[in-house]
Order: C-alpha cells, then sequence, then structure tokens
C-alpha cells in the first residue's frame, strides 16, 4: 500500500526529474556535515546529507524528490527552509551571520520567505501584546485609543506586507504557500473570549484549501493547527477537549472539502495527530463524517482502511486474534488468554518510546504479586535476533510473541499498526475496554480497575 501511494502522488503531482535541488556555499563551514530534509504535514525527514568541500560549498542533486518545502539543516539551531518549484536554487551565508548573510537566487524566493517568517513572528507577537493591553488597560483613559488603532493598523500593515511578498515571489510554490498566510481582520473592540469565539468563524476565509501541490509543505498543517488551537484551554479535560475539537472539525470541514487530495492529506494528517494523543472521541466523529470523497485513488483507499479500523478497534468491540510465535519457537493465539485483563503492547526493538516505557511497565508488573491482569506483548520486529536479544536485555516476564513479519504481517494488519508502541486492555471476553496511550495512562487505568 506504502509503494502504490507513493506512486500515485508520483504520478498525480509530477516527477521534476534529476538535477541540482540545491546548491551554495557556507563560508566558514568547509568540510562539514550539511542534511536536507523534506516536509510532510509538519514533520521533517532527513532524505539526504552531503560534506562541504574545503571552501564551503555544497550540492544536493534531486533524483527522487517532487516539488515541495526543504529545508537545510546544519545544526539544531541553524537551518533555513526553501520550496523547490523545478528550478535549482542557490544559497550563500557565512556560518557565523547565518540569518543576515543569507543570500539566494531571487527566483527561489528563500531570501523572501526568511525574512517575511521573521516579521510574521514579530506581528504575531505585537498582536498578542496589543490584545491583552486592550483587555487590560482602563478604555477610559485616553492612550487606550491609540492601542486600539495601533491593533487595527498593524494587522493593516502585515497583510499589506503579506501581499507585497506574493506579488514580488517568482517561485509558483512559495507564492500559492503565502496565500494560505492570510489572516482575517480583528476587530478591535472584541474583549478576549470575544476575539476566540470571532476568530473561530472568520480565521479559515482567507485561506484557500484547494492547491495539492501544497501537500508537499506545511501549509494546510499549520494552518490547522492554528485554528485548532482556538478550540483548546489548559483548564479542560480530556473530554472537554475532545468535544471542542469535534465542533472545531464541523467547522473544518467545509473549508477543506473542495479538492479531493487535500481533504484525503488532510483528514490522514488530522487522524495521525488524534490517535497520538488517544482522542477516541474525535476519532470515532471523523470515521463518520470525514469519509473520503473520492475511492478512486490508493490515498483515499488508505485513508478509509483506517477510519474503518477506527470503528472497528473502538472500546467495547470484539479485539481482533493475535497470532504467532514465543521465543522458544512455540506458536501462540491471544484466545488462550486466561486472566480477566490483558493489556496488549504493540511494541519493537528499535523503538526509542517502547525502550523508555516498556521497561517502567515492566517494574509494576513485577511488583504486582496476585495478578488479575497479564501483559501481552507483540512484536513487529523482523529481525528475530534484534527481537530475542532485546527480549534477554530487558528481562521481560509477561508473553511475548511475534510473526517476523513487521508492518504486513496478519496481526498488524488486523489490527491497523502504523506507529509504536500501541497499547489496548481487553477483558476476559476478548473485548477492547481501554486504549491508553501513555504509562501515566496505564497505571491509572490499571489502578482504577484495582489491579494494581
Amino acid at each position: 500500500m506504502r509503494i502504490i501511494l507513493g506512486l500515485f502522488f508520483l504520478l498525480f503531482i509530477g516527477y521534476t526529474g534529476a538535477q541540482n535541488i540545491l546548491q551554495g556555499r557556507i563560508t566558514g563551514y568547509e568540510n562539514q556535515k550539511l542534511s536536507l530534509a523534506k516536509y510532510k504535514g509538519d514533520r521533517l525527514y532527513i532524505t539526504d546529507t552531503v560534506i562541504t568541500t574545503s571552501d564551503g560549498k555544497f550540492s544536493f542533486i534531486d533524483k527522487k524528490y517532487l516539488s515541495g518545502q526543504f529545508r537545510l539543516v546544519i545544526n539544531s539551531k541553524k537551518s533555513v527552509d526553501f520550496f523547490f518549484d523545478g528550478h535549482p536554487q542557490t544559497i550563500q551565508t557565512h556560518i557565523q551571520y547565518f540569518a543576515d548573510s543569507l543570500k539566494a537566487n531571487a527566483e527561489s524566493g528563500t531570501e523572501l520567505y526568511f525574512k517575511f517568517t521573521q516579521a510574521e513572528i514579530k506581528y504575531h507577537q505585537k498582536l498578542d501584546l496589543l490584545g491583552e493591553m486592550l483587555d487590560r488597560y482602563p478604555d477610559s483613559d485616553e492612550f487606550y485609543k491609540n492601542i486600539e488603532r495601533e491593533y487595527i493598523n498593524s494587522q493593516y500593515s502585515f497583510n499589506q506586507l503579506l501581499e507585497k511578498a506574493i506579488g514580488n515571489c517568482n517561485n509558483s510554490l512559495l507564492k500559492s504557500y503565502l496565500t494560505t498566510r492570510r489572516q482575517s481582520t480583528i476587530p478591535f473592540i472584541l474583549k478576549a473570549y470575544e476575539r476566540i469565539v470571532w476568530q473561530k468563524e472568520h480565521d479559515l476565509l482567507p485561506c484557500p484549501f484547494t492547491d495539492s501541490l501544497l501537500i508537499r509543505t506545511n501549509a494546510y498543517s499549520r494552518r490547522i493547527i492554528e485554528f485548532l488551537a482556538l478550540y483548546s484551554d489548559p483548564s479542560m479535560n480530556k473530554s472537554e477537549i475532545q468535544t471542542s475539537f469535534i465542533l472545531g472539525l464541523q467547522k473544518l470541514k467545509s473549508y477543506v472539502s473542495p479538492n479531493p487530495v487535500v481533504f484525503t492529506f488532510i483528514t490522514n494528517y488530522l487522524i495521525e495527530g488524534f490517535e497520538r494523543y488517544g482522542f477516541e472521541d474525535v476519532l470515532l466523529y471523523m470515521s463518520d463524517q470525514f469519509k473520503p470523497q473520492s475511492c478512486d485513488n490508493p490515498a483515499s483507499i488508505s485513508v478509509q482502511e483506517r477510519l474503518d479500523a477506527i470503528r472497528r478497534l473502538s472500546t467495547g468491540n470484539p479485539a481482533p486474534a493475535i497470532n504467532g510465535f514465543d521465543s522458544k519457537g512455540h506458536r501462540f493465539n491471544s484466545r488462550e488468554l486466561k486472566k480477566p485483563y490483558t493489556l496488549v503492547v504493540f511494541w519493537a526493538s528499535w523503538c526509542p518510546h517502547c525502550n523508555e516505557i516498556l521497561p517502567q511497565l515492566r517494574e509494576i508488573y513485577d511488583q504486582t504479586k496476585q495478578k488479575d491482569w497479564e501483559v501481552l506483548a507483540f512484536s513487529i520486529d523482523t529481525d528475530q535476533k534484534a527481537w530475542l536479544n532485546s527480549l534477554k536485555q530487558h528481562q521481560f516476564q509477561w508473553i511475548n510473541i511475534s510473526d517476523l513479519k513487521g508492518w504486513d504481517g496478519e496481526t498488524a494488519t488486523a489490527w491497523a499498526l502504523n506507529a509504536t508502541p500501541v497499547f489496548f486492555l481487553i477483558d476476559k471476553d476478548q473485548r477492547i475496554i481501554a486504549k491508553p496511550t501513555t504509562y501515566a495512562e496505564i497505571v491509572e487505568l490499571l489502578d482504577n480497575l484495582k489491579l494494581l
């Protein structure tokens, strides 16, 4: 499925052919490593690494990438984003004065984007501060009028800056990206809560969700995060924040629906995010309301399969069978489980988070003498030696099995696995009763069931 999905996007968006995607020179950074990363939503994936020459020159040859947003990474503190639209990019700078000395070919729009991003950050900082002043400063004072004017003028000036950047941009992909940064002007007469209500209704109005090319950037994911943040509040508990996010998704859906490719991409992005936080109520809502509009391409089919799995694996439903072999090669089936409760753990020896959380889980498992619960740890490893070495190293005494087929095995497919670790609590009737996402949630769950 992953291969088919990749081929679909390759055919749909178009391949640019092998050429220099980025070249340039970084003075003071000779014979050092540079990395090239590509965006997928708000995530970055390192795709290539080179070593600069003795005079700081470098070149990345594009042999397989589509047009999209990339990042040149020097270290954790120094990097620069650029937009590859099929035309070679050139960057020159000095390592000690990286931002101030940055120069790029005009057609790339790299300098334009870099300066705009800095201006946008300062703009939002200023607008937030002015908003607080509007809320706190006595409105009877004459100076309050100055705050009101500056609040409106700042928004007007930013919108002018943005439109100028769009007009001056020669990079077609970046130009389209910048249109997603348009903002609605917030009235100054509104107080803090009223501004949030107003933004919920108007925030997405200037943003077009119609360009399929932008799925290769962070444009849509960034705008969606900003919008859904309006529905989040630190005082909310998990149930309340899910209810609020569902209201946000109801509003969002009408904006992202026009383009089926964009809609599918955003739906998949949202599923990944909500799964990460264990927001099952939100995911169940999406399984009903965010079904792909088209079933004639692999991307839509893949998302539909994920939505179907969300409903199939929701709490209260029967747990799929888990089949594998233990460390001695004996076959095991989850139907053999006898304890009232079983915590099913899907993990892998190469998973850093698994190697952090499973030893913690082992401690409470080993300390519980009269167990009314069991742990069934299914590894998605494909390397038997790596799996067995990890079991030996960590001394996991619970039930350990694997089919050594990775993501493509029967069990991984039945449980719709696409990440590790993943946890399910099932009862003696083999029904899913909870889906904790963190160690703290596991402990709380077991404690509430009086299992610890």
